[in-house]
Protein backbone atom coordinates (compact mmCIF):
# COMPACT_ATOMS: atom_id res chain seq x y z
CA UNK A 1 0.00 0.00 0.00
CA UNK A 2 1.45 3.41 -0.98
CA UNK A 3 1.61 6.46 1.28
CA UNK A 4 -1.12 8.06 -0.82
CA UNK A 5 -3.42 5.20 0.14
CA UNK A 6 -3.20 6.24 3.79
CA UNK A 7 -5.26 9.34 3.09
CA UNK A 8 -8.94 8.61 2.68
CA UNK A 9 -10.22 11.28 0.33
CA UNK A 10 -13.73 12.54 -0.28
CA UNK A 11 -14.52 12.80 -3.98
CA UNK A 12 -16.39 15.95 -4.98
CA UNK A 13 -18.71 15.09 -7.87
CA UNK A 14 -20.33 18.53 -8.01
CA UNK A 15 -18.20 19.54 -10.99
CA UNK A 16 -16.68 22.49 -9.08
CA UNK A 17 -13.11 22.11 -7.92
CA UNK A 18 -12.46 23.24 -4.37
CA UNK A 19 -9.93 26.05 -3.92
CA UNK A 20 -8.24 24.22 -1.06
CA UNK A 21 -8.97 20.77 0.39
CA UNK A 22 -10.12 20.60 3.99
CA UNK A 23 -7.65 19.24 6.51
CA UNK A 24 -8.24 15.59 7.26
CA UNK A 25 -8.92 14.22 10.73
CA UNK A 26 -6.14 11.89 11.87
CA UNK A 27 -7.17 8.42 13.02
CA UNK A 28 -4.53 6.00 14.33
CA UNK A 29 -4.75 2.21 14.19
CA UNK A 30 -2.40 0.61 16.71
CA UNK A 31 -2.67 -3.15 16.34
CA UNK A 32 -0.24 -6.01 15.66
CA UNK A 33 -2.59 -7.72 13.19
CA UNK A 34 -2.20 -6.40 9.59
CA UNK A 35 -5.66 -7.74 8.74
CA UNK A 36 -7.19 -5.39 11.30
CA UNK A 37 -5.52 -2.43 9.59
CA UNK A 38 -6.80 -3.51 6.18
CA UNK A 39 -10.30 -4.16 7.47
CA UNK A 40 -10.48 -0.81 9.24
CA UNK A 41 -9.32 1.06 6.14
CA UNK A 42 -11.96 -0.72 4.06
CA UNK A 43 -14.73 0.09 6.57
CA UNK A 44 -13.81 3.79 6.63
CA UNK A 45 -12.84 4.26 2.98
CA UNK A 46 -15.63 6.80 2.26
CA UNK A 47 -15.78 8.48 5.66
CA UNK A 48 -16.26 12.24 5.98
CA UNK A 49 -17.63 14.67 8.55
CA UNK A 50 -18.53 18.22 7.56
CA UNK A 51 -16.65 17.78 4.30
CA UNK A 52 -13.48 16.48 5.96
CA UNK A 53 -12.04 13.05 5.25
CA UNK A 54 -9.74 11.12 7.53
CA UNK A 55 -6.06 10.29 7.33
CA UNK A 56 -5.34 6.83 8.73
CA UNK A 57 -1.98 6.31 10.43
CA UNK A 58 -0.75 2.81 11.32
CA UNK A 59 1.42 1.38 14.06
CA UNK A 60 1.95 -2.37 14.57
CA UNK A 61 3.14 -2.44 18.19
CA UNK A 62 2.78 -0.44 21.38
CA UNK A 63 6.30 0.92 20.92
CA UNK A 64 5.47 2.10 17.40
CA UNK A 65 2.30 3.54 18.86
CA UNK A 66 4.29 5.65 21.34
CA UNK A 67 6.40 7.05 18.52
CA UNK A 68 3.31 7.71 16.40
CA UNK A 69 1.56 9.60 19.20
CA UNK A 70 4.67 11.68 19.88
CA UNK A 71 5.05 12.53 16.20
CA UNK A 72 1.36 13.37 15.70
CA UNK A 73 -0.08 15.11 18.80
CA UNK A 74 -3.09 16.16 16.70
CA UNK A 75 -4.38 12.60 16.24
CA UNK A 76 -8.11 12.74 16.95
CA UNK A 77 -9.01 9.07 17.47
CA UNK A 78 -6.95 5.98 18.35
CA UNK A 79 -8.24 2.46 17.63
CA UNK A 80 -6.03 0.52 20.03
CA UNK A 81 -5.50 -3.21 20.46
CA UNK A 82 -5.11 -4.44 24.04
CA UNK A 83 -2.88 -7.48 23.50
CA UNK A 84 0.27 -6.85 21.45
CA UNK A 85 3.85 -7.38 22.69
CA UNK A 86 2.35 -8.24 26.08
CA UNK A 87 -1.13 -9.00 27.37
CA UNK A 88 -1.51 -5.42 28.64
CA UNK A 89 0.55 -3.49 26.05
CA UNK A 90 -2.47 -1.46 24.93
CA UNK A 91 -3.44 -0.56 28.49
CA UNK A 92 0.09 0.62 29.24
CA UNK A 93 -0.03 2.73 26.10
CA UNK A 94 -3.23 4.40 27.32
CA UNK A 95 -1.41 5.42 30.50
CA UNK A 96 1.54 6.68 28.45
CA UNK A 97 -0.70 8.83 26.24
CA UNK A 98 -2.59 10.37 29.16
CA UNK A 99 0.15 10.64 31.82
CA UNK A 100 3.41 10.98 29.91
CA UNK A 101 2.33 12.75 26.73
CA UNK A 102 -0.39 14.64 28.65
CA UNK A 103 -2.74 14.23 25.71
CA UNK A 104 -6.23 14.49 27.16
CA UNK A 105 -8.05 15.37 23.95
CA UNK A 106 -7.46 12.29 21.78
CA UNK A 107 -10.34 9.82 21.91
CA UNK A 108 -9.14 6.27 22.66
CA UNK A 109 -11.16 3.22 21.64
CA UNK A 110 -9.83 -0.10 22.91
CA UNK A 111 -10.39 -3.15 20.71
CA UNK A 112 -9.59 -6.67 21.81
CA UNK A 113 -9.90 -10.16 20.42
CA UNK A 114 -9.40 -11.67 23.86
CA UNK A 115 -11.86 -9.96 26.23
CA UNK A 116 -11.22 -12.46 29.03
CA UNK A 117 -7.67 -11.16 29.51
CA UNK A 118 -8.88 -7.58 30.06
CA UNK A 119 -12.43 -7.61 31.48
CA UNK A 120 -14.47 -4.66 30.25
CA UNK A 121 -15.62 -3.45 33.68
CA UNK A 122 -12.07 -3.38 35.06
CA UNK A 123 -10.69 -1.63 31.99
CA UNK A 124 -13.39 1.06 31.81
CA UNK A 125 -13.04 1.76 35.53
CA UNK A 126 -9.25 1.83 35.58
CA UNK A 127 -8.23 3.53 32.34
CA UNK A 128 -9.05 6.86 30.69
CA UNK A 129 -10.65 5.50 27.53
CA UNK A 130 -13.76 6.41 25.57
CA UNK A 131 -15.01 2.99 24.54
CA UNK A 132 -14.15 -0.70 24.78
CA UNK A 133 -15.16 -3.14 22.05
CA UNK A 134 -14.43 -6.72 21.11
CA UNK A 135 -13.23 -7.05 17.53
CA UNK A 136 -15.97 -9.56 16.75
CA UNK A 137 -18.77 -7.09 17.57
CA UNK A 138 -17.38 -4.25 15.45
CA UNK A 139 -19.05 -4.60 12.07
CA UNK A 140 -18.18 -2.08 9.37
CA UNK A 141 -21.28 -0.03 10.15
CA UNK A 142 -20.68 -0.06 13.92
CA UNK A 143 -17.05 0.95 13.41
CA UNK A 144 -18.12 3.81 11.14
CA UNK A 145 -20.66 5.00 13.75
CA UNK A 146 -18.14 4.71 16.57
CA UNK A 147 -15.48 6.73 14.76
CA UNK A 148 -18.06 9.34 13.80
CA UNK A 149 -19.19 9.79 17.41
CA UNK A 150 -15.59 9.92 18.62
CA UNK A 151 -14.60 12.58 16.09
CA UNK A 152 -17.57 14.71 17.09
CA UNK A 153 -16.52 14.41 20.71
CA UNK A 154 -12.94 15.34 19.81
CA UNK A 155 -14.12 18.37 17.83
CA UNK A 156 -16.21 19.65 20.76
CA UNK A 157 -13.33 19.19 23.20
CA UNK A 158 -10.96 21.12 20.92
CA UNK A 159 -13.52 23.92 20.59
CA UNK A 160 -13.79 24.16 24.37
CA UNK A 161 -10.00 24.30 24.63
CA UNK A 162 -9.79 27.11 22.06
CA UNK A 163 -12.50 29.08 23.83
CA UNK A 164 -10.78 28.70 27.21
CA UNK A 165 -7.49 29.89 25.73
CA UNK A 166 -9.28 32.84 24.13
CA UNK A 167 -10.84 33.83 27.44
CA UNK A 168 -7.44 33.70 29.13
CA UNK A 169 -5.99 35.88 26.38
CA UNK A 170 -8.79 38.41 26.80
CA UNK A 171 -7.97 38.73 30.49
CA UNK A 172 -4.24 39.03 29.79
CA UNK A 173 -4.78 41.45 26.90
CA UNK A 174 -6.88 43.83 28.96
CA UNK A 175 -4.03 44.22 31.44
CA UNK A 176 -1.20 44.56 28.91
CA UNK A 177 -3.02 46.96 26.59
CA UNK A 178 -4.03 49.22 29.45
CA UNK A 179 -0.30 49.70 30.04
CA UNK A 180 0.40 50.70 26.42
CA UNK A 181 2.09 54.11 26.36
CA UNK A 182 1.37 54.98 22.73
CA UNK A 183 -1.28 54.35 20.11
CA UNK A 184 1.30 52.46 18.05
CA UNK A 185 1.97 50.03 20.89
CA UNK A 186 -1.76 49.69 21.53
CA UNK A 187 -2.48 49.03 17.85
CA UNK A 188 0.18 46.35 17.56
CA UNK A 189 -1.02 44.74 20.80
CA UNK A 190 -4.65 44.62 19.65
CA UNK A 191 -3.74 42.85 16.41
CA UNK A 192 -1.49 40.39 18.20
CA UNK A 193 -4.10 39.52 20.83
CA UNK A 194 -7.06 39.28 18.46
CA UNK A 195 -5.23 37.03 15.99
CA UNK A 196 -3.99 34.82 18.85
CA UNK A 197 -7.46 34.68 20.42
CA UNK A 198 -9.01 33.38 17.21
CA UNK A 199 -6.16 30.89 16.78
CA UNK A 200 -5.63 32.10 13.22
CA UNK A 201 -2.90 33.76 11.19
CA UNK A 202 -4.94 36.05 8.95
CA UNK A 203 -4.35 39.40 7.35
CA UNK A 204 -5.28 42.11 9.85
CA UNK A 205 -5.22 45.88 10.03
CA UNK A 206 -6.02 48.51 12.65
CA UNK A 207 -7.28 51.81 11.27
CA UNK A 208 -7.90 55.12 13.00
CA UNK A 209 -10.73 57.33 11.80
CA UNK A 210 -10.08 61.05 11.28
CA UNK A 211 -12.84 63.57 10.74
CA UNK A 212 -15.70 61.50 12.14
CA UNK A 213 -17.31 64.61 13.62
CA UNK A 214 -16.67 66.77 10.55
CA UNK A 215 -19.94 66.14 8.73
CA UNK A 216 -20.77 65.98 5.86
CA UNK A 217 -17.11 65.25 5.02
CA UNK A 218 -16.51 61.49 4.92
CA UNK A 219 -14.02 60.36 7.57
CA UNK A 220 -10.67 58.98 6.46
CA UNK A 221 -9.36 55.70 7.85
CA UNK A 222 -5.59 55.71 8.34
CA UNK A 223 -3.87 52.32 8.76
CA UNK A 224 -1.73 52.51 11.92
CA UNK A 225 -0.83 48.81 12.32
CA UNK A 226 -1.09 45.73 10.07
CA UNK A 227 -0.05 42.10 9.73
CA UNK A 228 0.05 39.45 7.02
CA UNK A 229 -0.55 40.66 3.48
CA UNK A 230 -1.40 44.15 4.76
CA UNK A 231 1.90 44.65 6.60
CA UNK A 232 3.27 47.02 3.96
CA UNK A 233 0.44 49.55 3.97
CA UNK A 234 0.88 51.16 7.42
CA UNK A 235 0.46 54.93 7.19
CA UNK A 236 -1.80 54.78 4.12
CA UNK A 237 -5.55 55.30 3.83
CA UNK A 238 -7.75 52.19 3.95
CA UNK A 239 -9.83 53.06 0.88
CA UNK A 240 -6.67 53.40 -1.20
CA UNK A 241 -4.42 50.66 0.17
CA UNK A 242 -6.80 47.82 1.12
CA UNK A 243 -8.92 45.61 -1.18
CA UNK A 244 -12.31 47.07 -2.06
CA UNK A 245 -14.28 44.48 -0.07
CA UNK A 246 -12.16 45.11 3.04
CA UNK A 247 -12.51 48.88 2.75
CA UNK A 248 -16.27 48.49 2.26
CA UNK A 249 -16.61 46.40 5.42
CA UNK A 250 -14.61 48.97 7.40
CA UNK A 251 -16.84 51.74 6.06
CA UNK A 252 -19.96 49.77 7.00
CA UNK A 253 -18.77 49.32 10.59
CA UNK A 254 -17.82 53.00 10.81
CA UNK A 255 -21.20 54.11 9.45
CA UNK A 256 -23.07 51.81 11.86
CA UNK A 257 -20.70 52.66 14.75
CA UNK A 258 -20.58 49.03 15.77
CA UNK A 259 -18.57 45.89 15.17
CA UNK A 260 -19.45 43.69 12.20
CA UNK A 261 -18.80 39.95 11.93
CA UNK A 262 -19.17 38.16 8.62
CA UNK A 263 -18.50 34.55 7.63
CA UNK A 264 -14.92 35.24 6.52
CA UNK A 265 -14.09 38.55 8.20
CA UNK A 266 -14.78 40.67 11.22
CA UNK A 267 -14.35 44.35 12.00
CA UNK A 268 -14.01 45.39 15.65
CA UNK A 269 -15.15 48.94 16.41
CA UNK A 270 -13.56 51.05 19.19
CA UNK A 271 -14.46 54.60 20.13
CA UNK A 272 -14.15 57.16 22.95
CA UNK A 273 -16.46 59.83 24.26
CA UNK A 274 -14.35 62.38 22.34
CA UNK A 275 -15.26 60.76 19.01
CA UNK A 276 -11.84 59.18 18.62
CA UNK A 277 -12.52 56.02 16.64
CA UNK A 278 -10.55 52.96 15.55
CA UNK A 279 -11.47 49.81 13.66
CA UNK A 280 -9.71 46.46 13.45
CA UNK A 281 -10.19 44.27 10.37
CA UNK A 282 -9.35 40.57 10.68
CA UNK A 283 -9.73 38.12 7.81
CA UNK A 284 -10.95 34.69 8.91
CA UNK A 285 -9.89 31.37 7.42
CA UNK A 286 -12.88 29.63 9.03
CA UNK A 287 -16.32 30.51 10.35
CA UNK A 288 -16.56 31.55 13.98
CA UNK A 289 -18.75 29.56 16.33
CA UNK A 290 -21.41 31.33 18.39
CA UNK A 291 -19.19 31.07 21.46
CA UNK A 292 -16.24 32.56 19.57
CA UNK A 293 -18.42 35.44 18.41
CA UNK A 294 -19.36 36.10 22.03
CA UNK A 295 -15.67 36.06 22.97
CA UNK A 296 -14.89 38.56 20.20
CA UNK A 297 -17.66 40.79 21.56
CA UNK A 298 -16.19 40.53 25.05
CA UNK A 299 -12.74 41.34 23.67
CA UNK A 300 -14.13 44.40 21.87
CA UNK A 301 -15.73 45.76 25.03
CA UNK A 302 -12.53 45.29 27.03
CA UNK A 303 -10.36 46.85 24.34
CA UNK A 304 -12.69 49.86 24.03
CA UNK A 305 -11.84 50.80 27.60
CA UNK A 306 -8.11 50.43 26.91
CA UNK A 307 -8.43 52.46 23.69
CA UNK A 308 -10.09 55.29 25.58
CA UNK A 309 -7.23 55.38 28.05
CA UNK A 310 -4.49 55.41 25.41
CA UNK A 311 -6.24 57.72 22.94
CA UNK A 312 -7.14 60.34 25.54
CA UNK A 313 -3.55 60.27 26.78
CA UNK A 314 -2.22 61.02 23.27
CA UNK A 315 -4.78 63.59 22.28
Amino acid sequence: MSDDDDLIRVIDDSGVAADQPSAAWKVAIIDDDPAVHEGTRFALYDYNINGQGIEILSAYSAEEGRELMRAHPDIAVVLLDVVMETDDAGLMLVDHIRAQLRNETVRIILRTGQPGQAPERDVVAGYDIDDYKTKSELTSQKLYTLVHASLRSYRHIRALERNLKALRRIIAAASSLHRAESMSAFASGVLEQLVAMLDLSPAAALCEAHGVAAKPVAPRLEIIAATGEFAGVVGQHADEALPADVAALLSEALARRESVIRERACVCYFSTRNDLTALVYVGLSRDLSDVERDLVDLFIRNMSVAYCSVAVGEY
